[in-house]
Parts: C-alpha cells; sequence; structure tokens
C-alpha cells in the first residue's frame, strides 16, 4: 500500500542495492548480518540496528535471518538488471498467473535461460510480492520484468515480425532457433521447458 518492498536475507538485499532499487531502511540485529552488502552509498538514518526478537515479529520468514530491507517498489526503468551469460531474443508473456509460487518459479526460469524480458499481463499475482521474491530467489534482478500490462500496449513493447509461441504441456522441447524475435505466452494452467544457461544455475 505504501509502494514499498521488504527484502530479508543479504543475497536479495545485495542483489537490490546492485540494481540501483531505492533504499528506505535497512535493519540488522548484528554486525555479522550485512557483511559483504554495498552499503556505501547509504545516507545516515538508512541503516538501523535493532533487537532480534524485533526482527522476528517483522519476518515472514520461519528463521529470521537478522537483516531485512525496505525499498522503494521499482518500475521496469528503475533496474540495473544484472544478467549472467547470454542473452536470447524471447519475450515471456505472462496471462493470469495468480500464485505466487508459480509466478517466482517462472522468472525464474525465465531468467536462468536468458530471456530478454518478461511482461505480465492484468490478472496476475504481483512479482515483488513477498511470496514471489522468496520463490525468485534473486531472479527479479536478472530480468527486465514489466507488470500489470494491458494486452492491448503488447504491439507497442514488441516487434511486429516477432513469432509468437503458445507454452503447450505436450511440446517434445525441441531446441530453438533464434533467427528472429520470440513472444513465449504461458498460461497459468499450462506447462513449457525453459533451458537455463549454466551460469544461472545457482538459482536452482
Amino acid at each position: 500500500k505504501a509502494n514499498k518492498i521488504v527484502l530479508e536475507g543479504r543475497r536479495l538485499i545485495a542483489d537490490a542495492l546492485q540494481a540501483g532499487i531505492e533504499v528506505d531502511t535497512i535493519y540488522f540485529s548484528l554486525p555479522e548480518n550485512i557483511e559483504g552488502l554495498p552499503l556505501d552509498a547509504l545516507k545516515e538514518g538508512q541503516l538501523k540496528k535493532v533487537f532480534f526478537k524485533k526482527m522476528k515479529i517483522w519476518s515472514d520468514l520461519t528463521t529470521c535471518p537478522g537483516v531485512m530491507g525496505v525499498f522503494t517498489k521499482p518500475s521496469l526503468g528503475d533496474l540495473q538488471v544484472k544478467r549472467i551469460g547470454p542473452m536470447i531474443p524471447v519475450t515471456v508473456i505472462c496471462d493470469n498467473v495468480r500464485d505466487p509460487g508459480n509466478m517466482g518459479a517462472l522468472i525464474r526460469s525465465v531468467a536462468a535461460a536468458g530471456c530478454h524480458q518478461m511482461f505480465l499481463m492484468k490478472g496476475c499475482v504481483d512479482p515483488w510480492e513477498s511470496k514471489v521474491l522468496r520463490a525468485g530467489c534473486g531472479a527479479h534482478f536478472r530480468v527486465p520484468i514489466c507488470n500489470n500490462v494491458p494486452w492491448e500496449t503488447i504491439p507497442s513493447y514488441v516487434d511486429a515480425n516477432s513469432a509468437v509461441y503458445l507454452a503447450d504441456s505436450r511440446g517434445e522441447g525441441r531446441p530453438p532457433r533464434w533467427k528472429q524475435s520470440k513472444l513465449l505466452m504461458t498460461k497459468s494452467h499450462l506447462r513449457t521447458r525453459i533451458p537455463r544457461t549454466r551460469e544461472m544455475s545457482a538459482l536452482w
């Protein structure tokens, strides 16, 4: 409601800082909880030490990691996406994907495959919701994501000569040939297989 997102754990917070997301406050309980985080750009008052028992109350996790950050929810243009490995000219469009775990897994798969970008149509779960962020394991910062997109605006985002594919669970998994831009549309009740780049294996 306040247009903020909460990230827990050093990995997600480090990824968000490196992606250039606007920081509100980072809370920690012990100095070792923030070791290795790129905190040089933080202003006075943005880093606060609090009691661990208070953080346990705030945390959504079973085991509180001892560090959490409050950030401004980013838009597509705010992110400095840190790609790992080669990019393939594929745009993935998600329609009516409402389950947070499924959405997080999709974002992870799209980033691991090295896709160009990802569009989430109106009706999809918010990719910055806490459960989606946890399921994404940092993949949100590895691929550009455009959220809440109306169908009528899609032509303004993609090339007119793009090939369009619909995800189908009956596919045989033939290796794709990337000779032109591709659109891969996946609905909430269908499956697809996306080969991931070797460099993204850490997401799995």
